[in-house]
């Protein structure tokens, strides 16, 4: 009898963890950003990492991804599928295969800042449950995009 109570319990919070993983993927918000970071400054922020950059891992599930050193933070660029990073270096070098470039800054409160392709516009992504969606797209905008831009040479008339 108690074995069986056992897995009941064990079904029971095996099941809880489920809810609550899918509930925090729901929680994601997209900011849509194309007026500031369009498709094509993505596209050449993309293209810049593949030539200029390297390879490195930043976590298990993308490892030796395509890497770029800007000032105190990494950039890196994400495929458009996990499963198919089963190797990075069997990816190709066509911007097509990556639609989310990644910032990671440790010295920041928000570690992660996912700027995605999607739908034809870029979109930064919301997840963080801690921040709402307006500190967020504050703190991109005004400590990191900037660093961007100017480590990738753009200007006002590349926008």
């Amino acid at each position: 009898m108690n074995k069986i109570l056992c897995y009941i319990c064990l079904i029971l919070i095996l099941n809880n963890a489920c809810v609550l993983r899918k509930k925090a993927k729901m929680n994601k918000e997209y900011v849509d950003i194309t007026e500031t970071v369009s498709v094509e400054k993505f596209k050449t922020i993309a293209s810049v990492i593949l030539k200029e950059g390297n390879r490195t891992f930043y976590c298990n599930r993308y490892n030796n991804s395509p890497h770029y050193k800007v000032d105190s933070f990494d950039v890196y660029l994400n495929p458009i599928s996990q499963f198919t990073n089963w190797s990075a270096d069997k990816l190709s070098n066509e911007v097509s295969d990556y639609n989310t470039i990644v910032i990671q800054d440790f010295k920041a409160d928000i570690i992660y800042y996912h700027i995605m392709l999607h739908d034809n516009s870029v979109v930064l992504v919301c997840d963080d449950e801690k921040k709402n969606k307006e500190i967020v797209q504050e703190t991109f905008f005004k400590n990191y995009l900037p660093a961007i831009e100017k480590a990738f040479h753009f200007n006002q008339s590349n926008k």
